[in-house]
């Protein structure tokens, strides 16, 4: 049998540019689409 296996989708985040999966929220910035989704300023 034949197995593909494909490889992540990855694109810089447009807003700190770090590299993150399509459709997900970013890790380092906690951006989504241009919105804040995770507020990272109080977090240590």
């Amino acid at each position: 049998t034949h197995h593909k296996l494909e490889m992540p989708h990855v694109m810089a985040c447009p807003n700190c540019g770090s590299p993150v999966l399509r459709h997900r929220v970013c890790g380092e910035c906690g951006n989504y689409r241009g919105k804040v989704a995770i507020d990272k300023s109080n977090q240590s």
